[in-house]
């Protein structure tokens, strides 16, 4: 059985705390990435931001309501509007981290990800980030078995 080890990505980008919310959206959108670990400065795993967090962030007075997105308070959107450049990655990061083990089985982190509707897992070996394996190592895997 594959673990996580196998087919985990190690060249890996991560962000901290006091990043910003802009430096993450332009790291995310460069590399297309999905999402990245944040660390702390000896490289063990705080949290975990998203595409998904920063859309929140700056949306944060919106609903979602059968599909359609309802501004829940005006005065919000101005305030948001206006500290936008101020905002930290501490302030939106998911924490702490679902993460896996490089010892962790591939099944059992795609069982994690289809369970908790994750795209991208930080890779730890005693809390500190050592990789991640995201859906597309997943995928790579999967077509590279069924080739075999």
């Amino acid at each position: 059985m594959k673990l996580v080890r196998d087919i985990m990505a190690r060249d890996i980008t991560s962000v901290t705390e006091e990043d910003t919310l802009e430096k993450v959206a332009w790291l995310l959108t460069g590399y297309r990435f999905g999402g990245v670990p944040v660390v702390d400065a000896e490289g063990k795993v705080k949290g975990f931001i998203s595409e998904k967090d920063i859309i929140k962030s700056h949306y944060p007075f919106m609903g979602e309501s059968g599909g359609y997105f309802v501004i829940r308070s005006f005065a919000e959107v101005s305030k948001k509007l206006d500290k936008q450049e101020l905002h930290r990655v501490r302030e939106f990061m998911t924490s702490p981290a679902i993460s896996v083990s490089e010892e962790d089985t591939v099944v059992e982190t795609i069982n994690i990800m289809l369970e908790k509707g994750l795209r991208i897992l930080p890779v730890t070996r005693d809390g500190i980030l050592i990789g991640v394996v995201g859906r597309t190592e997943i995928c790579k895997e999967i077509f590279r078995t069924e080739s075999d």
